[in-house]
């Protein structure tokens, strides 16, 4: 599911496909940097698989081309505030400018985990009990135009994941995953 926030008129999906977005980072909510690596790899490739045209600068590069103080203030900003810093957001410009026209950066607003007993009703195991863990996760998304370091895009996404193991410690993976919608952005 997705709720767009924010859309600027000047933002199309033509304006999108014929410049790049920089993937900055990806936070979450009262976390240390350390776990970034993975959210920022999903995010990445949950882009290239539901919009391959979208030339996307991935987040690697992109940090390689700050300075040290930029790469960790800017999505620590981002992190507690949920919003880029201007002041942040105008030094990055210089180093991102020359590789991508708009600044990706995401927010995992709230991860829930469920757990829970179920019967398998697939016909090859039918009946037998199965352990469920479920991961609700709400990402908060922020599309900054760096030409005139305004917010141009903002949406929230929901997705949702399940794991369960059988009684044989055999494991199943259902996932919804993270719909990402063929509208302005994702």
């Amino acid at each position: 599911m997705s709720d767009v926030k924010t859309s600027a008129p000047s933002l199309s999906a033509d304006a999108l496909r014929s410049e790049k977005i920089a993937i900055v980072s990806v936070v979450q909510v009262d976390e240390v940097s350390e776990v970034r690596p993975p959210l920022i790899a999903a995010l990445e490739r949950v882009l290239h698989a539901t919009r391959p045209d979208l030339a996307i600068v991935p987040a690697a590069r992109v940090a390689t081309a700050l300075d040290d103080s930029t790469e960790r203030f800017l999505p620590l900003g981002y992190q507690m505030h949920g919003a880029a810093d201007p002041a942040w957001l105008e030094r990055a410009k210089p180093a991102i400018r020359p590789m991508a026209r708009y600044a990706l950066l995401a927010r995992v607003e709230a991860v829930k985990v469920r757990h829970s007993d179920r019967v398998d009703a697939a016909p090859q195991t039918a009946g037998q009990g199965l352990q469920v863990t479920g991961r609700d996760v709400r990402v908060g998304v922020s599309l900054y135009d760096l030409d005139t370091l305004k917010l141009v895009f903002a949406g929230e996404y929901w997705g949702s994941k399940e794991d369960a193991i059988g009684h044989r410690g055999r494991r199943m993976r259902r996932s919804s995953g993270l719909s990402l919608p063929d509208g302005p952005l994702l």
